[in-house]
Formats: C-alpha cells, structure tokens, sequence
C-alpha cells in the first residue's frame, strides 16, 4: 500500500467519524454535481504529457512581487469578474483594479504567456489571519474555522481563481491541445506558496466544472456541504495539503512533478517530497 493510499484511507475514517463534519451537510459524490456541459459532449481530456511539457515552456508561473505585479492581477480580475462574466459592479472599482481586504494577506501569482508577455491569469492563496478568517466563511459560514479539521492558523484558501477568456481567445489555434493545462499553471503557483508557509490545508470555493478538470489532473478536494448559490453553483471544498500532494502523485506523476517545480526551484520542497521516485511519464517531463 503506497503511502498516499494509506493517508487517503485515514482521512475517509476520519471525516466518517467527526460530527463536526456531518453538520456541514452531506458530502457529496462526484455524481451529483451537476454537468456544466448538458449537451453531454465529453469534455476535453488533458492532453499527453509532450503538452505538458510545451505548456511549460510557453507559459511562466510568476509570483506577484512588486506593486505593479499586485496590481495587474487586481486588473485581471476586474476583466474577468466585472467585465466578462459581470459578476461585480464595474462602478465599485473605478481605477478598474478588483480587490478587497484579504489581497493584504494573501500571495498572488500570474500565468505569463513567454510568447507574448501577456498575463492572461491569476490566482491568490489566502494566508491565515487571527482576525479575518478565510474568504469561504462568507458562503459556506465556519467552515474554516472546524476545529480539528481544518486548523484556522494552518489553513489556506485558494481564491480569485480566474483566466480570461478575451485574452485566452487570443493565444491562437496552435495552443488548443494544452488549454486543459492552464488551471495548472496557477495551481503550481499556489502549491509553492503552500509549501513555503508549511500549510497543513487547503480550502476553496470553485466552479464544479473546474473541480471535474482537475480531479481528472488528479487533483482531489472534498466536497463540504451542499452546492451553493455564489455567482452561479459553486462547490465548497477541502482537502488535507498532503493527502492531495500524495494522491496526485500516485495517479498522475507527471503532474506531481510539475506541480511541484515552483516549490522545488525556491528551495520549500519538503526532503520527503523530493526524493519521491517518479514514474516514467514524469522523468520524460523532467527530461524534455
């Protein structure tokens, strides 16, 4: 029994038996989120792993730095949230930067495209905070704050998850078989900072739709509690930080590899983690 599987296997045990849990509301099974796809028209299955590896090398994972960094993530999202999906109010940000009081305490990251120089994502990783809690507690209210299963101080919330679509549009037809990938490149993003602030969990709140892709990745969250109705359904969801990075690696090294690149480069990656021997599609990554 790999080490992985026997991490997932205590955790299952753990959430059948802490109350705490059961009144968050039932847990759901993959099979009762509903499609975003009602057409039924299978979804694009991430591509082999040689796309992987050209993804990698088009696109940059870059952590926001400086104030012009920061600021054009802020601007990011007031495209993503205000303009294309109109989720906020354009009039409540008229420098046409969207942020709010967690951005202070929170590490941001880009997805570059090498080609262009173009920013077309961002991503934020919500740091623990003695006073204002996680973002989450807004929709899915105490959910990081369960003591015993999400630890407050060791807890991290992946937020402001967004790609544009008019700039994603724009990357041309010869990027189509790697599109799946890039969720991925902000989700290496995050890991790194998880990593370096030695977080035991992870929480979100994310579309199902993007929950599916990257459970095909082999990313896993838990789903807490019911779908719930914020800018359309939204899944709140959970995992413990190294069941996820466990069970990720067991079912696709490759991605474990990748996803892991950013901590590795900074020096965060645990020894442990490090010295795990990857399968053979990760060497080829590794390799390319």
């Amino acid at each position: 029994m790999s080490r992985g599987t026997k991490m997932r296997e205590m955790q299952s045990e753990s959430t059948m038996v802490r109350p705490d849990i059961a009144t968050a509301g039932p847990i759901l099974n993959r099979s009762t989120i509903p499609s975003a796809n009602p057409s039924n028209t299978p979804s694009p299955k991430p591509a082999a792993n040689k796309d992987l590896t050209v993804f990698a090398d088009r696109f940059e994972v870059r952590r926001a730095e400086s104030r012009e960094e920061r600021n054009l993530c802020f601007e990011l999202r007031h495209q993503v949230y205000c303009v294309e999906r109109e989720f906020e109010e354009k009039s409540d940000f008229p420098d046409g930067r969207e942020s709010d009081l967690f951005d202070r305490h929170s590490i941001h990251v880009l997805l570059i495209d090498r080609t262009s120089g173009e920013a077309l994502g961002t991503a934020r990783l919500v740091l623990p905070h003695p006073t204002l809690g996680h973002p989450i507690n807004s929709v899915a209210p105490g959910m990081a704050e369960r003591g015993g299963v999400l630890p407050p101080m060791r807890t991290g919330e992946i937020s402001r998850f967004c790609l544009s679509k008019t700039i994603r549009k724009s990357l041309g037809r010869d990027t189509a078989s790697f599109l799946p990938f890039l969720p991925l490149g902000l989700i290496q993003g995050v890991i790194t900072a998880i990593y370096e602030h030695r977080l035991t969990h992870v929480c979100a709140v994310m579309e199902p739709a993007l929950l599916r892709l990257l459970t095909r990745l082999g990313i896993h969250f838990n789903p807490w509690g019911e779908l719930v109705d914020h800018h359309g359904l939204r899944q709140p969801c959970w995992s413990n930080f190294d069941v996820l990075m466990d069970r990720m690696f067991d079912e696709r090294a490759d991605v474990h590899h990748y996803c892991t690149t950013g901590a590795r480069a900074a020096g965060v990656l645990p020894e442990a983690v490090a010295r795990l021997r990857p399968s053979r599609s990760a060497v080829a990554f590794a390799s390319c």
